[in-house]
């Protein structure tokens, strides 16, 4: 009962801050989508780099991650100027990362290193720089409410009447039966939004099309981070949210979710 407790107070304290800060306005929403890529680097460079051993050039090149990923998710609202700015800071990290892998060179792990310093701004920094973009008529609010109402109806339906295996190899417990349940729930979202004009003059059809991309794309976000932490035997990414495990973990399926939708959204004209 105290770690269900826990739980949803921690759950709670999450969405207050994501509600709050697109409420507030964009550049609040960019400043959290920064907090919450700065965390989800360092959850990843623990999880894949820093904990095989810290060495000068995987502590120089986390900071450099860290640098070019809040410019890239900051780059939204930063004005010309600041895209400008942002650019160079991205470029000159890149480049920096790029030549002390050189200088690695007797490590063996030179090369992997240097590959998921790269991977880890494309996964985490640049879907979290789609989200900002998403903040305008609130959308990014909408694609939270799709991914939580997704996780709470799979888990729902799963429980009760989960019984073939969605993807065991990744994650044992999720099942087919609670893929459809999150897609009922995460679609009847979207065409609520569309009924009620969450934006106005957009076809409900499209809506329910993106509840569908939503629902799939967060199923394989959540099934990426699956395929990470297992691969580097890890329960998961982090401790900081008590009960949930780091924000990677609870970040996951926006990671996929929002650049698709971002696309999508626009082809759509929603």
């Amino acid at each position: 009962m105290k770690n269900l407790i826990t739980r949803a107070l921690s759950g709670i304290i999450y969405v207050a801050l994501i509600v709050g800060a697109i409420y507030l306005g964009m550049g609040w929403t960019a400043a959290l989508m920064g907090i919450f890529g700065a965390l989800a680097l360092y959850e990843y460079h623990k999880m894949t780099i820093l904990d095989e051993g810290y060495t000068s050039v995987r502590l120089a090149g986390f900071i450099l991650a860290e640098m070019a990923g809040l410019s890239i998710v900051l780059a939204p609202v930063s004005g010309q100027f600041g895209i400008v700015l942002a650019g160079s800071v991205i470029f000159v990290c890149s480049v920096m990362r790029f030549v002390m892998a050189l200088y690695d060179s007797k490590s063996p792990g030179a090369l992997a290193d240097l590959a998921h310093w790269v991977l880890s701004l494309v996964y985490i920094s640049v879907p979290l720089a789609c989200a900002v973009m998403l903040w305008h008529n609130h959308l990014l609010l909408a694609v939270f409410i799709m991914i939580w109402l997704n996780d709470t109806g799979a888990y729902c339906t799963g429980s009760m009447f989960g019984r073939r295996k969605l993807f065991e190899r990744l994650s044992p417990k999720k099942s087919w039966e609670g893929f459809f349940g999150g897609m009922i729930f995460c679609v009847c979202a979207a065409v609520l939004f569309g009924v009620f004009g969450f934006v106005e003059d957009t076809s409900i059809l499209a809506w329910a099309g993106a509840g569908v991309l939503a629902c799939v794309f967060s199923t394989w976000g959540d099934l990426f981070e699956s395929l990470i932490k297992r691969t580097y035997h890890t329960k998961d990414a982090g401790h900081l949210i008590p009960g949930h495990g780091g924000i990677l973990d609870r970040i996951d399926s926006l990671l996929f979710v929002a650049p698709v939708l971002l696309v999508y959204f626009i082809l759509t004209e929603i």
